[in-house]
């Protein structure tokens, strides 16, 4: 029988387990919500046991994404979370986005088009842009308009409202 066992410093607690079959990939998210998922969702190191059929799993972490919030891929969920981390809140915006004098605060508005991951990339490199520039980040704008933005050396001289060329 396999049993769970202390082992010493840095590791503070190991899991040795039987396993009756490979791996299997699975949908986690039908288990739990994501928040807890998030929270509690661990990756462990596995070593092969001394024990015949068992598997020794230590020094568990907390699992997290293997790429950069930056990265183009970077899903929207994502970086919704680092916004709100970062004290940003969906909400009803009209006006562009200002770095510093923005009257509107931290507030961003969603939309359900394919623009939308371009446009809160836009605005977790927004101190960056207005860095190199940009004096306002336009809202509502196509495709090209944001991917214009984080591509260009000087983003202050992408005009607004860039037709969609995709």
């Amino acid at each position: 029988m396999c049993s769970p066992w202390a082992l010493p410093l840095p590791f503070t607690f190991a899991i040795s387990t039987a396993y009756d079959s490979h791996s299997q990939v699975m949908d986690v998210m039908q288990w739990n919500s994501s928040d807890v998922l998030r929270a509690e969702l661990k990756l462990w190191t596995a070593q092969m046991s001394d024990v015949a059929g068992c598997v020794n799993l230590s020094g568990a972490a907390q699992a997290k994404p293997k790429f950069a919030i930056t990265d183009a891929g970077a899903p929207e969920l994502l970086l919704l979370e680092y916004l709100r981390d970062r004290g940003w809140a969906p909400g009803r915006r009209t006006r562009p986005h200002l770095l510093h004098r923005d009257p509107d605060g931290k507030v961003f508005s969603l939309r359900l088009d394919r623009s939308n991951t371009l446009y809160l990339q836009c605005l977790v490199a927004l101190d960056d842009l207005c860095a190199k520039g940009l004096a306002q980040l336009h809202i509502n704008q196509a495709l090209s308009y944001y991917r214009a933005i984080l591509a260009a050396p000087a983003p202050g001289d992408i005009p607004e409202g860039l037709p969609d060329v995709d």
